[in-house]
């Protein structure tokens, strides 16, 4: 390392304080929570709605890449020390840490755009809004080519990528980081509200009473979280060329991206799992989404149709214990716009007794 400052106390060798442990463990709960999440939500498509789409393909693929960051995440934190006050540091950092760091850049907005393509496609396939379809597409086109544009400006972010961890290659250079890592974040935060009040106006207009409406504006507006902890993160990012800051490395600031991952995932996942929980859990939704024992949720049907699901007629029993003076129902399934609820929730079904 380089000359130690003279107001540096002597390292602690012996037992250094660190909060290594501590980031590594936010890093796997975040992930395994998420893992939880993103299984429900399979369960649910396969066992509840029998349909499988592309939101959910590529909130896997999310999944991989996460799992994939995570690992990468707790080496950083391992060959960087993070966590340990800088001047208790008394390794190189060395090639293998920067190396692990510049693969979680790699792996973060991928992450992030299939999060939000998911959504997207989820949003296209509940809706029969022709212009709603098209913002969704349009948002969809915007969140590939700003992903693919930082992907390949960190990819190459220095020149050769080899002084990315040896800067003594004479001749290499970088980009200025540090200006690529906050404009990054900030178009980051601008996709994700974006897509956050995207469907505000079209559940809004639907004919239906207001507490339906306030209830699916919340269940799509689980993404707020991500943008908060995105603008955390952000503030992350803008300390590192914070000179004031004479201890770095006890800073725990690096997990917000691995959090922020997570949270993503889970929150684009919950939407999915409206089914699970209007069938197992109605009183967990209330009367404005579950329904009650005259509007039933039944799920079933095929992921290739771009306007819905098909379903198949069912009985109560199928759902319910059965009682003495119960009644058997058909389930159909009307895919008028701004009809109600149950065409915006995937598979929710309107149940009327014969």
């Amino acid at each position: 390392m380089a000359s130690r400052p003279s107001y540096w106390p002597p390292p602690n060798t012996i037992n250094p304080e660190s909060k290594g442990l501590m980031i590594q463990g936010i890093f796997i709960g975040f992930t395994g929570f998420a893992a939880i999440v993103v299984g429900f939500r399979f369960w649910t498509r396969i066992n509840i709605t029998r349909s499988v789409g592309k939101d959910d393909w590529l909130i896997l693929v999310a999944m991989i890449n996460l799992l994939a960051t995570t690992v990468t995440n707790c080496l950083v934190v391992k060959y960087y020390s993070l966590g340990m006050h800088i001047w208790d540091i008394v390794d190189n950092y060395g090639a293998l840490g920067i190396k692990m760091d510049y693969s979680n850049q790699l792996l973060y907005h991928p992450i992030l755009a299939l999060t939000k393509v998911s959504i997207l496609l989820l949003y296209h396939r509940i809706s029969v809004n022709g212009s709603f379809r098209i913002w969704v597409n349009i948002l969809i086109v915007f969140n590939i080519a700003l992903t693919v544009s930082i992907f390949v400006a960190d990819l190459f972010q220095c020149y050769p990528l080899a002084y990315l961890w040896d800067k003594t290659i004479p001749g290499g250079k970088c980009m200025n980081q540090q200006a690529f890592f906050v404009g990054s974040a900030v178009l980051n935060i601008i996709s994700d509200c974006a897509v956050l009040i995207l469907p505000v106006p079209m559940v809004w207009q639907m004919q239906t009473n207001t507490r339906k409406k306030v209830a699916l504006i919340f269940l799509f507006s689980l993404g707020i979280f991500v943008c908060a902890v995105s603008v955390i993160r952000l503030r992350a990012v803008m300390n590192l060329a914070d000179t004031s800051i004479k201890d770095p490395t006890f800073s725990a600031g690096f997990m917000w991206s691995g959090i922020e991952c997570s949270v993503a995932i889970v929150c684009a996942s919950i939407p999915s799992l409206a089914p699970f929980f209007a069938l197992h859990f109605p009183k967990l939704l209330g009367s404005s989404l579950a329904g009650s024992r005259g509007k039933l949720y039944n799920y079933s049907g095929s992921s290739r149709r771009s306007d819905g699901y098909t379903l198949d007629s069912v009985k109560t029993d199928q759902l319910y214990p059965s009682t003495p003076d119960q009644t058997h129902v058909k389930t159909t399934v009307t895919r008028r716009e701004n009809e109600s609820e149950e065409s915006i929730i995937p598979g929710a079904v309107k149940a009327s007794a014969v």
